[in-house]
């Protein structure tokens, strides 16, 4: 009886699942996990401005001409991620090769501009990118690594999967009560925090990806190849920031959870205690 009378409280754990999972899926589908201002290593009159989330983006590159804006895609190889401008899937994986074998033979610009002959050459007057550093010196590209970035992935998924999860049960047990604890109230705690780990090890895996890689790099031609630099000119946006926001609703739920079995108990307690005042007094007859 008295847990009936708490069912507002559960259907409060249901609405915040769904917002963890309408969080996560915004952040998972959103392009603002990393953004980054860069300059040419050779003139500050040439600049790019990248972000980008875990799919694509964008990069907009800046000269004494004007702008042009490339849309980017996430390419993997091996172990090395980047995010490139190229128009098909080939040319991406091309680019990300070129850059990984010593340089990017068939420049950035040519693979990011589409259209006729002059639309390409004057996409060249942001420079061609046709390798490392035209001064002669080297630099090791830092890529963003494809296994932080799967992760990152698989976290966000398995926190919206726990979270369907949790409400799909929480649903459940407002009208039937389950014999399994896993599927019961107390499997809500379970689900639940699970949920907020999986959010939690997403935040943290891409911060360790920032900060190994992205801080310095923002992983694209331009930095990769050495011709611009955007190191300590990188931060996570608000794809990324949005996410602390599902790990305090799945938290709270667990906190609403346990409050509703301290309520059960409290109401419980109570009500042994009304009736042991009746019989003792007389106002209930025993036969």
């Amino acid at each position: 009886m008295a847990a009936r009378r708490l069912h507002g409280l559960i259907y409060a754990t249901i609405a915040l699942c769904c917002m963890v999972i309408v969080i996560c899926s915004v952040s998972l589908g959103t392009d603002q996990w990393f953004k980054a201002t860069g300059s040419s290593v050779q003139s500050s009159s040439l600049s790019i401005e990248v972000s980008y989330g875990l799919f694509k983006g964008k990069k907009k590159s800046t000269n004494e001409i004007g702008s042009l804006e490339d849309e980017l895609k996430i390419v993997c190889v091996s172990s090395k991620c980047m995010f490139s401008c190229g128009k098909s899937g080939s040319q991406r994986k091309q680019n990300l090769e070129e850059i990984i074998a010593g340089g990017a033979v068939t420049g950035d610009t040519i693979i990011c501009a589409s259209g006729p002959v002059e639309t390409r050459d004057s996409a060249n007057k942001f420079g061609n990118f046709s390798g490392r550093q035209s001064d002669g010196t080297t630099t090791d590209p830092v890529f963003l690594s494809f296994a932080l970035y799967l992760i990152t992935i698989i976290c966000l998924c398995g926190a919206m999967i726990f979270a369907i999860v949790g409400g799909g049960l929480a649903l459940y047990n407002t009208y039937r009560t389950p014999f399994r604890p896993i599927l019961s109230v107390f499997g809500l705690y379970i689900w639940n925090g699970i949920s907020a780990a999986f959010v939690l090890l997403a935040m943290i895996i891409w911060g360790v990806a920032f900060a190994t890689s992205l801080s310095k790099n923002a992983g694209v031609s331009n930095t990769l190849t050495g011709t611009y630099s955007t190191k300590g000119n990188g931060s996570l946006g608000i794809s990324f920031w949005i996410l602390p926001l599902a790990l305090v609703f799945a938290i709270t739920n667990i906190g609403i959870i346990r409050y509703r079995s301290y309520r059960i108990v409290e109401m419980e307690a109570k009500n042994v205690k009304v009736m042991t005042e009746k019989l003792e007094s007389g106002d209930i007859l025993l036969f």
